[in-house]
């Protein structure tokens, strides 16, 4: 993604969540809490993945306009 000229990164977080086969625990002898927990789990992951997306836009777009100040200032002065 580009914003403004600056290039952002552009996170995907597909698959993150897992089957009831790739937890790893059995059907039978497993509790509903369990289930409850991997869902929610899941639902932390991607929502931590969408946080991560945006901290880094968020700095890299404020590197580029800390570097622009710094060029208007030395503009200014000169």
């Amino acid at each position: 993604r580009n914003i403004m000229g600056v290039v952002v990164p552009n996170v995907s977080g597909s698959n993150l969540r897992s089957t009831f086969a790739e937890r790893g625990v059995g059907f039978i002898g497993s509790s509903p809490y369990i289930d409850e927990a991997s869902d929610a789990f899941g639902d932390l992951i991607e929502k931590m993945v969408k946080a991560a997306e945006m901290e880094a836009t968020l700095k890299r777009l404020l590197e580029e306009i800390e570097a622009t100040k710094r060029r208007v200032n030395a503009l200014e002065f000169k």
